[in-house]
């Protein structure tokens, strides 16, 4: 006879611990779910480094798994004589949104003689249109052999938008103010259009590579897990503006502002943990310990419109405003002599930063099988978090005028000033401890379980150590003239250093967290047939005086 797949009692992790160790997070079922991961079955244990040899099958296993979140999930595993290999996917389904508006007002103009209409003017809004979509993937290989384990994830997510923005990134729209004459000829006085091909992009890229094994030492068991994992996240956004004014018989364009944001931050973060199984005769206990860094490498740097280097921020909006070359750049009126174009690009919210974190899970789980039919669990745990930051903030800016003469001779005058810069850090830590009770019935024996839990927030503390912004460098503005016969000339002019107030102010705080609202889970196993199990699972937590729920369903069938 096969074995049923229920394996209750082989892995009993803290949740929060398990998220630490994020050893079997991903294939997490509804089991695990329902019992804030105290319990698991085979599906969670054939995509874990540590307990994947302890499912029994034949030729495969597989689940799939979906929720009221939108978020679906499919794991599956085979052997090749003694190597396991499994694989995993988990995602989303995308969300959109197309919107698109138009409108207006109509002032009507009579002639005083004939009371006819003779002018009509129109003040309105063109069109504006804007799509959005979000999603994420995740897909995981796990390859098992003897005890030892290796799995290695790779999950993307994308959230973007396309549409008119303008060069703050709101939703904007195209605006016109036109008069028509008596004799039906229509004159725009006003226009502002934006590009409808604008975006906001963000995504993410995670990968992770992981590997663990299981040690039998003195009838203990002990399991030691390390993993690696880089976060790439980038930002990519685009706006163009254009304003346009009547040229007496023609169209033109005297204006056109772009926004545009390039960032990227790459993060390292080393996980390193163990979980040592200590059995007595009537409690199991288990004790784990995790630690996980959080290091930001660096911010992107990327070329301007002018070919200089400049770093990135993600919080960073690059501005170019464009004057065509028949418009004088500080008038805007025709140029006869020479023909010139002004060109300015702003970075603001340039930053350099550094982040490291550190963060300890540390938990004690208890199990006890009361009777045959009745198993209970509790567990504590902690997680200690220790951050320090640092960032330098400024402005640059860098604005070219260009003339060309009817000889073909140019001018060039290029000015670039960086803003005074300021700094501000912080450090400290947070310590923040959870409590978790489940409990497993067997209703039928190997037919129906049912399986309860409650976890609750215990009071945290927090400490923090905050220097506010403060100036660290004084602005600088550097200009560079290339003259019409070739010569070339630079100046530089520093502004002035502060005299007092320079000094960040340092906010020390010390604060305690009151209990939280406990979450309760709760959710079944049905064993319909020996090769194929159901399960299921409802999250009750309370959030604001008010209720929220999320239900999850799954099957998994083994041969």
């Amino acid at each position: 006879m096969k074995k049923k797949l229920n394996a209750f009692g082989k892995k009993i992790f803290a949740g929060s611990l398990m998220l630490a160790l994020a050893a079997a997070a991903f294939a997490e079922s509804p089991v695990s779910t329902a019992s804030q991961s105290l319990f698991s079955n085979d599906v969670d244990d054939v995509m874990s480094v540590t307990d994947f040899y302890t499912v029994e099958f034949s030729k495969f296993i597989a689940s799939a798994q979906a929720s009221s979140s939108s978020v679906y999930q499919a794991d599956g595993a085979f052997k090749i004589k003694d190597i396991l290999i499994a694989g995993g996917y988990e995602g989303s389904i995308f969300a959109s949104e197309t919107k698109s508006e138009a409108g207006g007002t109509w002032t009507y103009t009579l002639d005083s003689n004939t009371g006819k209409v003779v002018k009509t003017v129109k003040n309105g809004t063109l069109k504006t249109t804007g799509t959005r979509t979000g999603a994420y993937n995740s897909f995981t290989a796990l390859v098992g052999f003897g005890n030892i384990g290796v799995k290695a994830k790779m999950f993307f997510s994308n959230n973007d938008a396309h549409g008119s923005y303008d060069n703050s990134f709101a939703t904007a729209q195209d605006s016109v103010t036109t008069v028509t004459d008596d004799k039906g000829n229509v004159i725009t006085t006003a226009s502002t259009t934006y590009d409808h091909k604008g975006y906001q992009k963000y995504h993410s890229i995670v990968p992770r590579i992981e590997a663990g094994m299981t040690l039998d030492i003195a009838g203990m068991k002990l399991q030691p897990i390390v993993g690696f994992a880089a976060y790439i996240d980038t930002e990519n956004n685009y706006s163009k503006k254009s304003v346009l004014q009547n040229g007496g018989t023609t169209w033109s364009t005297v204006d056109v502002t772009k926004g545009e944001v390039a960032d990227s931050v790459f993060d390292l973060d080393p996980t390193v943990g163990a979980t040592l199984t200590i059995p007595t005769k009537y409690v199991s206990n288990i004790i784990g310990l995790s630690y996980t860094g959080e290091f930001n490498i660096f911010n992107s740097k990327y070329v301007d419109a002018f070919g200089n280097s400049r770093k990135a921020s993600a919080n960073g909006i690059v501005t170019t405003t464009i004057v065509p070359k028949n418009y004088d750049p500080a008038t805007f009126n025709p140029l006869t002599s020479y023909t010139g174009e002004k060109v300015t690009v702003t970075t603001a919210g340039t930053t350099d930063q550094k982040d490291i974190k550190n963060n300890l899970a540390i938990g004690y789980t208890a199990k006890s099988d009361i009777s045959d039919k009745l198993t209970l669990v509790g567990n504590i745990s902690a997680n200690v978090r220790i951050v320090s930051t640092s960032k330098t903030e400024w402005t640059e800016t860098t604005t070219k005028d260009f003339f060309k003469r009817v000889d073909g001779t140019t001018r060039t005058v290029e000015t670039t000033t960086i803003s005074a810069k300021n700094a501000e850090s912080a450090s400290g830590f947070d310590v923040s401890p959870n409590i978790t009770f489940g409990l497993k019935y067997v209703v039928i024996p190997s037919k129906f379980n049912f399986l309860v839990s409650a976890q609750a927030a215990l009071p945290s503390f927090t400490y923090k150590n905050e220097v506010a912004p403060h100036q660290v460098a004084t602005s600088v503005t550097t200009t560079k003239t290339t003259d019409f016969d070739g010569s070339v000339t630079e100046s530089k002019t520093y502004g002035t250093t502060p005299t007092g107030g320079n000094l960040g102010t340092v906010t020390k705080t010390a604060e305690w967290k009151k209990l939280s609202a406990p979450s309760v889970k709760m959710g079944f196993q049905w064993f319909m047939t020996e090769n194929f199990e159901f399960d299921t699972s409802l999250n009750v937590s309370m959030s604001n005086g008010l209720f929220n729920g999320r239900v999850t369903v799954a099957g998994a069938l083994k041969f």
